[in-house]
């Protein structure tokens, strides 16, 4: 699963690095800035931006599957639906 994530992962970072203007992440950029106190400049700060929200978009699904094996009443046929990824993660 892990192998299978990194390489989407790749996938969606050169995709997401291959468009040069994406009006929809910047509400993200500026979530993401204020949140860590901290500014994306030029361009090797919108590379990081766009590497770190990949990273943590897969990141985050990953890390829900391996709480959603953990379950005690996950059935061996059920399966992983990571639509509903973001109700089993918290931000603690």
């Amino acid at each position: 699963m892990a192998w299978f994530l990194a390489s989407y992962a790749r996938d969606a970072k050169a995709r997401i690095e291959a468009q040069a203007n994406l009006p929809g992440l910047a509400t993200l950029r500026t979530a993401l800035e204020e949140a860590l106190g901290l500014k994306f400049t030029g361009k090797d700060g919108e590379h990081f931006f766009r590497s770190s929200l990949v990273q943590t978009l897969f990141y985050g699904v990953f890390s829900a599957w391996v709480l959603w094996c953990k379950r005690t009443t996950t059935g061996a046929k059920e399966k992983f639906n990571w639509h509903e990824a973001a109700w089993s993660l918290h931000v603690r």
